[in-house]
Order: structure tokens, then sequence, then C-alpha cells
């Protein structure tokens, strides 16, 4: 065997196990956000209350990620409220103490996507400075009824932790959102089979061989 082709199985051999090792990996999931970057600070002060109407939910979330902005310290508790009308679908709480970066609130587990009314409150003695992106009042969350300066990001976590390979059969089937009927979740099959034919033809080439 020259050289040359046990560089390039020792390359293949690498490149398995370091997807396999990605694939395997466990960590907290995010099932969606509201797509809003995380660039502005909005204050709330104690004893206030935001709230952003018509958010998405999504299923199976049993966490929601806010972000705190940088020089946070000890950030007070907060309180969480989903609403759907008039109705409490779901409430969760901040316990305070937290630092600059998440501030993650476990809710009561939502079992159906849904558009609701996020309701974030300062239960707290201090302000506190939450991350999300300025909009124009038509658009922003209320600020205990006024235009407040923009909306909060929201980051909702899938429950425990997960590696991608668990989260085969979710991925699969959101990949055929947004696309034509006939096209479903197996279009992605399709994609990754075309990566392992492409994969494979070019180990052939390298090898001397032809496609």
């Amino acid at each position: 065997m020259t050289a040359a082709r046990v560089v390039i199985l020792a390359g293949l051999a690498l490149l398995a196990a370091g997807v396999a090792a990605a694939l395997a990996a466990s960590q907290p999931r995010l099932a969606g956000t509201n797509d809003l970057r995380a660039g502005d600070a909005i204050a709330l002060a104690p004893g206030l209350r935001l709230c952003q109407a018509q958010e998405e939910v999504f299923a199976d979330a049993d966490r929601l990620r806010l972000l705190s902005a940088p020089g946070t310290a000890d950030g007070p508790p907060l309180a969480v409220e989903l609403r759907d009308g008039r109705r409490t679908v779901a409430r969760g709480a901040v316990a305070g103490g937290y630092a600059a970066g998440y501030a993650v609130a476990r809710l009561d587990r939502v079992t159906d996507a849904r558009l609701a009314e996020v309701c974030v409150t300062n239960a707290g003695e201090e302000p506190v400075a939450l991350l999300g992106q300025a909009l124009p009042p038509e658009q922003a969350a209320r600020l205990d009824g006024e235009p407040a300066p923009g909306r909060l990001r929201l980051e909702w976590v899938r429950p425990g932790s997960e590696s991608w390979l668990a989260l085969v059969p979710v991925i699969a089937h959101r990949f055929g959102f947004g696309k034509a009927d006939w096209l479903g979740s197996w279009t992605l099959w399709l994609a990754a089979a075309l990566v392992v034919c492409a994969i494979g033809l070019s180990a052939r080439l390298l090898w001397g061989g032809r496609p």
C-alpha cells in the first residue's frame, strides 16, 4: 500500500470518527427561537412587566432562555407567564443570582406549538437589562402597557440533553417545511445519500480508480 493511500485511509477514518463524535455528543438543544438578534439592551425595572404578543411557542419546550446584558451580576428573579388570550398556558421562573449570559426559566411543558403572549416580570428589587432587538413602537413589546424599546430574544429549549442522532426524526420532519407538498422529510435522506455518494466517488478518484 502506497503512502498516499495510507494518508487517504487515515484521513477518512479521522473524518468519520469526528463526525460520529459530533453526532453522539449530548447537550441541551433548542426547539426554536423568535429569530431576533440580541444586540440591544431592554431595561426592566423592579416590578415592571414586559409582554410580547404573537410569539411562537415551540412544542415540547420546557425551558425559556433569556439573555442578560453584559455587566449583569446577581440578576434579580424573573417571573414568566405564557398566555393564550385570557388563559395562562404555562408559567415559569428564573432564580436570582445569574450573571451576564443566559437566564433560564423552567416552564410547565408545552405539548403543542402555538402562538402566545409571553410576559416577563422583574420580581426582584434591582433592575436588569435583557437583550433583544430595537423595533418601532408598533412592533415592540409592551412595558406595563406602554411601548418598550423593542422585543426580547426568546430561545425555547427542549427537555434534558440530546445528541444530534436522537434528533434525526425531528430534523427530518422539519426538513420538509417550506417546500412543495410532495417534498417531505424524505428529501433529507436523499440529500444524505447524495453526500455519501459524493464522498465515495471522491475517495475512489483519490485512490486512483475510475468513477
